[in-house]
């Protein structure tokens, strides 16, 4: 529901690439995106923000993206994967615009207090569904994918319209698709002395009619 109150306030439904700047600018939010988050600059934000920064984080926990809720600033990582920028700046703006979020930033930061890391996981998993929501543009992405043919180059050239990761598109694709399909996510390969290779599993996304049909078993 907020994201898609942002999106038509900042007139982006049907707008291609999806229009970020637009969207940052109708959440009221100022976008950094020239500093480095590296151990040093997050120290010296914690230190004026204290407990009012969220962050986005990755695999790797290399911080890429955070919000300040006193001043409303989102600072993006500078050495950020481009691809994933959209996605990050929108995640931040998350946390800006969902009203018990921004509420919640704003109040610990007065009383110095910091987030259960609960409810820290929490914010951030909200903050990435109204990315992907944002980004996506609701239920447009959707009605897109359906008047294309089924299969794996229907994301990819999505991504490429809607300005997303490809990562981003395939798990939109598949969690919206009523066909039975999955997207397994692997980590890294691990090449072994016998010319073979093992990669854990770090993911699996399953659209809802796959999860019925296999009792959620991958």
């Amino acid at each position: 529901r907020h994201a898609d109150r942002l999106l038509r306030e900042a007139s982006a439904l049907n707008r291609f690439p999806t229009p970020i700047d637009d969207i940052m600018a109708a959440a009221k939010l100022t976008v950094v995106d020239d500093e480095v988050l590296n151990e040093g600059a997050l120290r010296q934000f914690m230190k004026k923000a204290r407990a009012s920064i969220a962050t986005i984080k990755s695999a790797l926990s290399k911080v890429l993206g955070l919000f300040e809720s006193n001043d409303r600033l989102v600072v993006i990582d500078k050495d950020a994967p481009k691809p994933r920028i959209p996605f990050i700046k929108l995640h931040e703006a998350g946390h800006g615009t969902l009203p018990h979020q921004a509420k919640v930033y704003r109040l610990i930061h007065d009383c110095e207090q910091t987030l259960n890391p609960e409810i820290t996981e929490l914010f951030e998993r909200e903050a990435n569904v109204f990315s992907s929501e944002a980004l996506f543009q609701g239920d447009v992405f959707a009605r897109e994918a359906r008047d294309l043919t089924f299969g794996i180059k229907t994301p990819i050239a999505l991504a490429r319209k809607f300005g997303a990761s490809n990562y981003a598109a395939f798990r939109r694709y598949v969690v919206t698709n009523p066909v039975a399909c999955c997207v397994v996510v692997l980590e890294p390969a691990v090449h072994g002395i016998d010319g073979g290779f093992r990669a854990e599993v770090r993911r699996v996304v399953m659209s809802k009619s796959f999860e019925v049909m296999y009792d959620g078993n991958t």
